[in-house]
């Protein structure tokens, strides 16, 4: 088949500030069938941080960030233990498996083989080429979702919850791996979830 995609595909849903992993993690939870938790609520449990100017957005007092491009929001490909921990806490029979780029011989096999599985892939990559018409017009660190794939022409279908972004982006597999390497700092990549049974849950 040419082109893949995950069953049931996901409803978008739009982020707070600086909550682009907390609101992938909302749309995996809600797409494999455990109900829609709160975004904020989610945001303190993994401590996201925001500036000082987004505050009002949220009804708790929130982190601050140091500075853009450094510690705002979270890591994402480096939280695997924070997320599989939420998955344990909250009884949720769900793993996730944390991938940086250079532990990834075949981008396009890698993806094929998740999708085919119906695994959730929540892609951290560098904003510079998928988002250059941007505001913030350089480099910043986002989330997304990797929903679907067409094999032939090496493009993804990823879904952003970015207000100011359309939902359905339609990326080049050499721009993804461009944007999760080290070209532009950080190198990044991405957390698969997969369903397990409850007692195989990882700690």
């Amino acid at each position: 088949m040419d082109s893949l995609s995950l069953h049931p595909t996901y409803i978008p849903l739009i982020q707070k500030p600086r909550c682009c992993a907390v609101t992938c993690l909302q749309m995996i939870l809600y797409r494999n069938g455990f109900g829609l938790y709160d975004q904020e609520d989610l945001a303190v449990k993994f401590g996201v941080k925001i500036d000082t100017k987004e505050a009002a957005a949220f009804s708790v007092a929130m982190p601050i960030m140091t500075k853009g491009n450094f510690d705002e929001g979270i890591q994402t490909v480096e939280s695997e233990r924070q997320i599989n921990k939420f998955f344990i806490d909250n009884a949720i029979n769900l793993k996730a498996k944390s991938y940086k780029l250079s532990s990834i011989p075949s981008l396009i096999n890698f993806l094929n083989e998740h999708i085919n599985a119906n695994h959730d892939i929540m892609i951290e990559y560098h904003s510079n080429e998928i988002h250059a018409e941007d505001k913030y017009h350089g480099n910043y660190v986002h989330d997304g979702l990797i929903e679907g794939l067409n094999l032939s022409e090496e493009i993804a279908t990823v879904i952003d919850p970015e207000p100011e972004h359309r939902q359905h982006l339609y990326i080049h597999l050499k721009t993804i791996e461009k944007s999760i390497s080290k070209t532009y700092g950080r190198e990044t990549g991405f957390i698969v979830v997969e369903k397990v049974p409850s007692s195989h849950q990882v700690s």
